[in-house]
């Protein structure tokens, strides 16, 4: 390959395929395993097509007849997956399945990327797709006298114009770029990915999604290629062949994601090749408006190759149109050889070949199942062989053209070269495109070396609870097809590369065997068993809010599991660390992680306390929020409100290190002797029993019923057995000081000659403050207020029942165990709400995480699985494509039925036709009854349709 020139381009990767084609070759690897091999999909006609006893004649001449009885076809082009894409079983049924195929390709293709929906919705990405004739619509409207279908169908129309077939994948995929289909008969979708990369190129679009479709449905259509001449009798392409004799006819869909190769490697995309330059022309006035022009397929070549820059004999293969015509063959490898000839060596040659030997001529479809093919040439490195060439067309100098067909599999004939391969296509009315593509260049490795985590968070989601338990069978029979398959890398790729559908389960595991057990329980009947979950998630989740636990959360090796299984915490952690052991007795890691019974009192001094509990729940709070769980609203406990204050950027984290250090050791080094009784009454009732106990002090209002009082010792037992004798349980909190009392006003004056070194700021997100139970403003950046902090009591009960107010429906509490949830269930008694805990003693740490993390999943939150999986060692593989749940759905409406609607319309019935029976999934249809005025509507609603019903559950 030589040196691009100053005006190529920058290539276009293809960085995902999608096809449904014959032979069973509905996916990107199936499709390579049957050109591998070598095999021939053509087959006679099915019968549910058309019936050939009715149609079929041997004699070419007979009128109305055909004397083909073979073609390419695929399997269950009546069924469909309405629901998937949204669309009613009535529109499913006036749908032309070009359409409904392109949905379903178009979708195969995002999968095979690897690029979920909701990474690529509403991007600049544009459509361009190939379609031409309509034979579906042949099938509705009968005829101009008697349609088939009653003509008020208001679907009809979308279901079968030709532009529908972008725009409704612009419309399903939220896709703003160019949308619109092109037809240029064979060359249709080589054409529309010459525009596509045309668009990329200029900037309109982001990324383009390219291909095209054709069905053969009408009996008809096919009789008219038989009298034309086209059609080879046996049913064979014999490309290049000396018997070729015509070519059979096929159908079958194809696409290809497009980017710039600068976008591609950014992110991180696997590249089947890189397409370096495309050429549109037309053949203009020749022989006739359908003969082949030698002239303009030599010129449109040419014009690829100086648009890539590469010299044509850098060349190693070319994807022909190779048709199998007797006319087109000659011409065509003609026109390839006069330009790739140019400069090649002697005896060096080109190798030729044409997928129609394999699957036939698939017309709208033939550039891009060509252009597939040759990508998948490039990115294998191998050469599948072209099939039924016995003899060489005697009409075709191979050796003077330096080509020769290729009919063995086997590696490009250069090793050392980067792979160059040609794809040309060439349209009915004379319409010629060519494209160069290229091997990629080799990506950097990204392997990460390190730890794998010792539990896997599997998730899987569809719109329905059918295709979910379809998924798990396909997980299950992927895990026991291949032994070797790592579960760190299913779960990996799983949980980026999918599209997170509304139907979700999640499995947590230890390792494959339990994974299987899980899965294979779920897929049986839908049955959920430890470890495993699923649920419909909400398209609105609602907002999220982070609780902060305080004081009395410490334990001995709290989070230490976590710190030695997860590198960002440890980040995390080890950063605060660095920054508060200077400024403590002893480093703060050395008193949590402690095996020796002393430490225990020793991280329970409020000196140590104090600043633990700040570290591990910031380095909670960096796991949530990198793994894309942001808080709408902010709630700390004490202590815990100063790393709440940080998240809202009230101070830097730097600053707020030195203040919780400061904090705990100036109370530390308060006078002991004061104590702490948690009341389990009213705030009122409370403060009449403190009435006979003077000295004590409010300093937690925790519920409706968990008033918490502050004072010196003495009168804590005093208050403890005043409540005793009121039948009022009351419990003494194991402290060494009277927190949030007068207690600590000693410290107050070095505290704030402490703040005033502080650089605030007002608070950036919602948090809400301990002292007035409402969210803070200004006033929270300020000395003053950290000062009243210290010495006030906390409004929790008021401050939780305020985020309710303010819409917050699922709480997660960043703490070493999750006391302020059972205090905040017991203020709010909404069975709606959700808690979710990071850490609790006695479950380990990693595995209560991902518990917390996959039920969020469930209700709907988005996760950022690309942070989730970052940090550790993983691979891409092949997962199975989405198990649509197809049925049939084609129009059958019989003659006598539509005649009597016909005759309704046109006044010549009295008697009232029963309508058919409308089912429009979760949308109101009226129905209007033939021969009278009375109008009825009906619905039909579902667990899935229409979306926002789960949202509403009681």
């Amino acid at each position: 390959m030589t040196a691009h020139q100053p005006q190529a381009p920058e290539p276009i990767a293809i960085v995902g395929i999608g096809c449904r084609l014959p032979g069973g070759a509905n996916s990107a690897a199936l499709f390579w395993e049957l050109l591998r091999e070598g095999r021939d999909a053509i087959t006679e006609v099915p019968p549910e097509r058309w019936d050939l006893s009715r149609h079929f004649d041997a004699d070419p001449q007979t009128p109305l007849h055909q004397h083909v009885r073979h073609g390419g076809f695929i399997d269950g082009i009546d069924q469909f997956d309405p629901a998937f894409f949204g669309i009613s079983p009535r529109e499913a049924v006036c749908m032309d399945p070009q359409q409904r195929l392109l949905l379903e390709v178009a979708w195969q293709v995002m999968e095979d990327a690897g690029i979920p929906l909701e990474r690529i919705r509403g991007t600049a990405t544009g459509v361009f797709m190939g379609i031409s004739s309509s034979d579906y619509s042949s099938l509705l409207w009968a005829s101009a006298e008697n349609y088939a279908i009653p003509d008020n169908e208001p679907f009809v129309l979308p279901g079968n114009t030709g532009c529908i077939a972008a725009n409704r994948l612009s419309y399903f995929f939220d896709f703003k770029g160019p949308s619109f289909t092109v037809d240029t008969a064979c060359s249709s979708s080589l054409v529309a990915v010459h525009l596509a990369c045309e668009s990329l190129w200029r900037g309109e679009a982001s990324a383009a999604l390219a291909g095209g479709v054709q069905a053969l449905i009408h009996p008809g259509i096919q009789s008219s290629f038989c009298k034309a001449g086209l059609l080879a009798p046996d049913g064979r392409c014999k490309s290049f062949d000396a018997a070729a004799n015509g070519y059979v006819r096929s159908e079958g869909a194809g696409a290809v994601l497009l980017k710039p190769l600068s976008l591609a490697q950014a992110d991180g995309d696997r590249i089947y090749a890189l397409i370096h330059g495309t050429a549109v022309n037309s053949d203009g006035r020749s022989n006739g408006m359908v003969a082949p022009n030698l002239r303009a397929q030599i010129a449109c070549v040419r014009a690829a190759f100086v648009r890539a820059g590469i010299a044509p004999a850098a060349t190693q293969y070319v994807e022909a149109h190779g048709t199998g015509t007797r006319q087109g063959d000659p011409i065509e490898l003609r026109a390839l050889g006069t330009v790739l000839g140019e400069g090649r060596p002697e005896g060096q040659t080109c190798r030729v070949g044409s997928v129609k030997t394999n699957l036939g001529h698939s017309e709208t479809a033939a550039g891009i199942t060509g252009l597939i093919k040759a990508a998948l040439c490039v990115y294998h490195r191998q050469l599948p062989p072209s099939l039924h060439f016995r003899a060489p067309n005697p009409s075709i100098d191979f050796a003077g053209l330096k080509l020769q067909v290729q009919t063995q599999l086997e590696p490009f004939p250069n090793a050392e070269a980067f792979a160059v391969v040609g794809v040309s296509s060439f349209g009915f009315g004379g319409t010629n495109a060519h494209a160069v593509l290229a091997e990629a260049p080799k990506a950097k490795s990204k392997a990460r070396f390190g730890a794998k985590a010792p539990l896997q968070l599997l998730t899987l989601s569809a719109r329905s609870e059918t295709a979910l338990q379809a998924q798990a069978q396909q997980v299950v029979a992927l895990l026991k097809g291949d032994p070797r398959l790592s579960v760190a890398d299913l779960c990996a790729s799983a949980n980026q590369l999918r599209s997170q559908l509304g139907r979700r389960l999640t499995a947590i595991a230890m390792d494959r065997e339990q994974l299987l057990r899980q899965l294979e329980a779920f897929a049986a009947g839908g049955k959920e068993s430890v470890g495993i979950d699923a649920a419909q998630a909400s398209r609105r989740p609602g907002k999220l809010a982070f609780l902060f636990t305080g004081q009395g959360s410490q334990a001995l090796g709290m989070a230490q599991e976590l710190y030695g299984q997860h590198p960002l915490f440890r980040q995390a952690f080890d950063q605060c660390t660095a920054w508060l052991d200077p400024l403590l007795p002893k480093p703060l890691k050395e008193v949590i992680f402690s095996s020796e019974p002393e430490a225990a009192e020793l991280l329970n001094q409020t000196g140590f306390s104090q600043p633990a509990i700040f570290v591990v729940g910031y380095a909670l709070s960096q796991l949530w929020l990198s793994w894309g769980l942001k808080p709408d609203l902010l709630l700390g406990h004490s202590v815990g409100e100063l790393v709440a204050a940080q998240l809202a950027g009230v101070f830097s984290l730097e600053d707020a290190l030195t203040l919780v250090a400061a904090r705990g050791r100036l109370m530390q080094a308060l006078p002991t002797g004061g104590g702490m009784l948690a009341v389990l009454a009213p705030q009122a009732q409370v403060e009449a029993l403190m009435v006979q106990v003077p000295g004590l002090s409010l300093a937690a209002l925790n519920g409706p019923t968990n008033t918490v009082v502050s004072g010196p010792l003495v009168a804590i037992q005093q208050l403890e057995q005043v409540a005793s004798g009121s039948g009022i349980k009351a419990t003494r909190l194991a402290v060494s000081h009277a927190f949030h009392s007068p207690a600590m006003a000693p410290m107050l004056a070095e505290f704030e000659q402490l703040l005033s070194q502080i650089q605030f700021s007002a608070p950036i997100l919602p948090v809400m403050s301990n002292l007035t139970g409402r969210l803070a403003g200004p006033e929270m950046a300020c000395s003053d207020y950290w000062c009243d902090h210290v010495l006030s009591p906390v409004r929790f009960a008021d401050g939780i029942a305020a985020a309710a107010a303010q819409g917050v429906s699922t709480f997660i509490e960043l703490g070493a165990r999750p006391t302020l949830i059972g205090m905040a269930r017991q203020c709010l008694g909404d069975p709606a709400l959700q808690w979710w805990p990071s850490l609790r003693p006695g479950q380990p740490d990693l595995q209560q995480l991902l518990s917390s993390l996959a039920g969020l999943y469930r209700q709907g939150f988005a996760i950022d699985w690309r942070a989730f999986h970052r940090p550790f060692p993983h691979r891409r593989i092949e997962l199975p494509g989405y198990p649509f749940q197809r049925q049939r759905y084609w129009w059958s409406g019989r003659q006598e039925g539509a005649s009597l609607w016909i005759d309704h319309i046109q006044g010549g019935s009295a008697a009232p036709v029963e309508a058919a029976p409308v089912l429009e999934a979760g949308r109101l249809e009226p129905l209007v009854l033939p021969g009278g005025t009375e109008h009825r509507f009906q619905i039909q609603l579902s667990a899935e349709q229409p979306a926002d019903l789960s949202d509403h559950r009681i």
